[in-house]
């Protein structure tokens, strides 16, 4: 009878030995708010790298352009229409370069680089050329 009461008694006495342990649904409830965080963390990693990725294209897009702008700039006046419909490739850019004339002594060049990596990236330039000679 001792036994029995002592029993009793620890149990009344301290209610939390009840509580001592986390139940199964506590546990499934910590890991879903874990995995809903993580889930969130990782969709922000994923959506900055590839926001750095276009951000490198276009940069890499705008030096082609640029390259291809002063590689046409450099020439003669004379043989500027002869890189109309001339290509030029880059890594995944490719700068296509057209060339006409507005008037006997003025020439229109219009470059356009395009991504084949990523093809929302595209530059372009249009400058007008005049014959100073």
């Amino acid at each position: 009878m001792k036994a029995q009461r002592r029993i009793l008694s620890r149990e009344t006495l301290d209610p939390s030995s009840r509580d001592a342990g986390s139940s199964l649904i506590e546990v499934a409830i910590s890991l879903a708010l874990i995995l809903a965080i993580l889930l969130g963390v990782m969709a922000a990693l994923s959506t900055g790298s590839l926001a750095q990725l276009n951000a490198t294209e276009a940069t890499t897009s705008q030096l082609l352009l640029s390259q291809a702008i002063e590689e046409v700039k450099n020439n003669d006046y004379d043989s500027l229409l002869s890189f109309n419909g001339q290509t030029v490739v880059s890594g995944t850019n490719t700068a296509t370069i057209l060339a006409d004339l507005v008037s006997t002594d003025l020439t229109r060049i219009q470059v356009t680089v395009t991504s084949t990596a990523f093809p929302d990236v595209t530059s372009r330039a249009v400058i007008l050329l005049a014959n100073t000679n």
